[in-house]
């Protein structure tokens, strides 16, 4: 995983098209701020970020540095609990 943003499935070496890195940008930004936000309210292990780095001279991209969550990745691991939809949505009320 060196150097890799799993969520959005590139390497961070890798170029991008202008449009896709914009959206990217936007989007971590909308995770970091939310996050945080419904990790209280959220059934299961949140990772919230710790550090949120800015684009400077010495690194032109957002970052950011997240908690560790102990377990399986959960695009690597089927569900296997038959109310996991209702459980993770539970929080909208």
């Amino acid at each position: 995983m060196t150097g890799c943003v799993r969520h959005f499935s590139f390497c961070d070496h890798e170029p991008l098209p202008h449009g896709r890195e914009i959206a990217l940008a936007i989007l971590l930004r909308i995770e970091q701020r939310w996050l945080p936000v419904l990790a209280g309210r959220l059934p299961l292990p949140t990772p919230t970020p710790l550090r949120v780095g800015t684009p400077s001279g010495l690194f032109e991209h957002t970052s950011t540095i997240a908690r560790w969550v102990e377990g399986e990745p959960a695009d690597h691991a089927p569900v296997t609990r038959v109310d996991a939809a209702e459980v993770l949505a539970s929080p909208c009320g």
